[in-house]
């Protein structure tokens, strides 16, 4: 097995769109939404609960559409839309600081996630052969965890740079951006 085995990125959605960035706002997300919930929306360790349920049951929903939407055959373009879903909230929760547009932001990111995840497994196990699906598979989710960790390392540096408000539209405006 040598490295040319193992595809870096699903062919015809080209490298700027490939999940490792949305794992890497995931990292991120998970420093944020901590600070966002205790500071800027002051809505306590109970909001942050919510936060994380309504991410949850936009997921949740999100399943059904990201079903719908892979029937459809237009995986690239539905990966980008599931990027924009996933980003933008953060936007939007950094620009209004109310707890009910957070909420409803939240749940339409969990939307988004589940977009990323389904048409990104389902490219990948469409662009692979199967003789090499398991280790691409095996070297994407390592990739992956890596970029959770150091979107999660480089948070807290982005909160102290920008406040929390700001690092998360710039956090958030990196999937939009990418999608386009």
């Amino acid at each position: 097995m040598v490295a040319e085995d193992l595809p870096v990125a699903p062919p015809n959605i080209g490298p700027k769109t490939f999940p490792n960035y949305q794992t890497f706002v995931d990292g991120a997300l998970g420093v944020i939404i901590v600070v966002l919930a205790l500071d800027a929306l002051d809505i306590g360790a109970s909001g942050l609960g919510l936060l994380n349920s309504a991410s949850g049951i936009g997921g949740v929903a999100g399943g059904v559409l990201a079903a719908a939407l892979v029937a459809r055959g237009r995986l690239a373009s539905d990966f980008g839309i599931g990027l924009v879903l996933w980003g933008l909230p953060l936007v939007i929760v950094g620009l209004v600081t109310d707890p009910v547009v957070a909420l409803v932001a939240f749940a339409v990111l969990g939307v988004g996630n589940t977009i990323v995840d389904v048409a990104g497994d389902t490219l990948l196990q469409r662009s692979v052969d199967n003789d090499v699906l398991a280790r691409a598979f095996g070297a994407m989710d390592g990739l992956m965890l890596l970029t959770v960790g150091l979107g999660a390392i480089v948070a807290p540096a982005l909160i102290d740079l920008l406040g929390v408000r700001t690092a998360s539209i710039a956090v958030g405006a990196l999937l939009p951006a990418l999608a386009l």
